[in-house]
C-alpha cells in the first residue's frame, strides 16, 4: 500500500521521524486541494497544511508502506483522517508503471482534531523550510508546482535561528538561498 503525501512527509529526513522510507514516486493527485488550515492544533495560532476532496490538483509523493507500519503514519497524522484515493486519480511524472492493485491513502483535514480557530494564525519557517526541501529534492518546478497549488498563505513566522518544528529537516538549512528563492518568486506574483 501507499500513501500519497503532500507537506513534511514529501521530505525524506523529516519521513524518517515517522518511519525510515526511502523510495518514493513523485505525483501528482487529482480531486484533491492543499492549503494551510483555518483551523489549528494549539490556541498558539500554528496553521497546519491540510488537504480537503475539492477540484483541483496536488503534487506529492507515493510512499510505499506496510500494513504493519502505518501505524506509524497515523500517529503521526493523528490530528488527520485517512481516507482512500482511487489510483485513477494519480498521474505520475516519471511515466513511472502505477501499482494500480495497490490501496493508497491520503492524511484530509478532520475538522473534529482541528478545533482551534485562530484569527492571528501563522507558518512556522521551518515548517515551511522542511516541506520545501522535501520539493525541491524533485526539483524546483515541483517546488513552484507546491507553491502555486497551495491556497490560504498566511504571515511566516521566521523561527530559524531557533527551530519551533518539531520535525524539522536541518539539512535544509543547505538550501536556504534556493528555498528563499521559491517563496519571494512566488510572492512576486
Amino acid at each position: 500500500m501507499y500513501i500519497f503525501a503532500y507537506g513534511s512527509l514529501v521530505n525524506q529526513f523529516s519521513r524518517s521521524f515517522t518511519y525510515k522510507v526511502e523510495d518514493a514516486i513523485p505525483v501528482i493527485v487529482d480531486g484533491f486541494i492543499r492549503s494551510w488550515s483555518e483551523l489549528s492544533y494549539s490556541k498558539a495560532g500554528i496553521s497546519p497544511l491540510v488537504a480537503h476532496k475539492g477540484e483541483g490538483t496536488c503534487n506529492g509523493v507515493l510512499i510505499p508502506v506496510s500494513e504493519e507500519h502505518l501505524h506509524f503514519f497515523d500517529l503521526r497524522e493523528r490530528n488527520y483522517k485517512r481516507v482512500r484515493v482511487s489510483s485513477s486519480q494519480i498521474l505520475t511524472l516519471n511515466k513511472l508503471p502505477l501499482p494500480l492493485k495497490k490501496t493508497i491513502w491520503i492524511y484530509i483535514e478532520d475538522k473534529v482534531n482541528l478545533t482551534q480557530k485562530s484569527t492571528h494564525s501563522f507558518i512556522f519557517q521551518t515548517y515551511l523550510d522542511t516541506v520545501l526541501a522535501g520539493f525541491l529534492s524533485i526539483s524546483v518546478k515541483f517546488a513552484n508546482f507546491f507553491m502555486h497549488s497551495t491556497s490560504g498563505w498566511k504571515p511566516i513566522h521566521n523561527d530559524r535561528l531557533n527551530p519551533l518544528y518539531s520535525n524539522y529537516d536541518s539539512n535544509s538549512k543547505m538550501q536556504i538561498k534556493l528555498i528563499d528563492q521559491v517563496i519571494n518568486d512566488f510572492k512576486m506574483i
